[in-house]
């Protein structure tokens, strides 16, 4: 059956075309975010070394993507200064990146919550010691704050997000 139309003017044609021509990705663009929020979604609780806090996830896996709420140091009572506690969380958030088959060279975000900037120094040496040989450093960010953990002890709190190699 032919048209009554004698031609299709340009911006018809081009329409038309397009429409046509990128049908798969408009599809893909529509079902794309829809995959990503349908990724597995884990709650992992709170190591007991870390408190129980019936409210908060020690940490969540979204797809291959861990995010690590506030870590503290396991050993606050014989841990007194902010070199050996951030040394105590280093540890402790190591061994449970590696039950979770991750290690700190896939951590790729750091958040370091300091009590005081007075002992920056012990805290940067301490991050020395876990990723000053690594070659691809994470993301940093330390913040002097008041820590609610304070009362009992705790002069540092760092969370972070890891990513599981594909």
């Amino acid at each position: 059956m032919w048209s009554t139309r004698a031609f299709f003017t340009p911006v018809e044609f081009y329409i038309g075309h397009m429409m046509i021509k990128h049908v798969p990705l408009v599809a893909l663009a529509l079902i794309g975010p829809l995959t990503a929020a349908a990724q597995a979604r884990k709650q992992i609780p709170l190591p007991a070394a870390q408190g129980i806090l019936p409210d908060v996830s020690g940490a969540v896996w979204a797809g291959n993507i861990l995010f690590v709420s506030g870590w503290l140091d396991p050993d606050l009572e014989t841990h007194t200064d902010l070199k050996s506690q951030s040394v105590g969380v280093f540890k402790s958030l190591q061994e449970f990146l590696e039950a979770q088959k991750l290690t700190l060279g896939d951590v790729v975000m750091i958040h370091a919550y300091i009590g005081s900037v007075a002992g920056y120094d012990g805290y940067r040496a301490a991050y020395a010691q876990f990723f000053g040989d690594q070659p691809n450093k994470p993301a940093h960010t330390t913040l002097q704050v008041v820590l609610p953990a304070a009362r009992r002890g705790a002069l540092v709190e760092i969370d972070l997000i890891a990513v599981r190699p594909m």
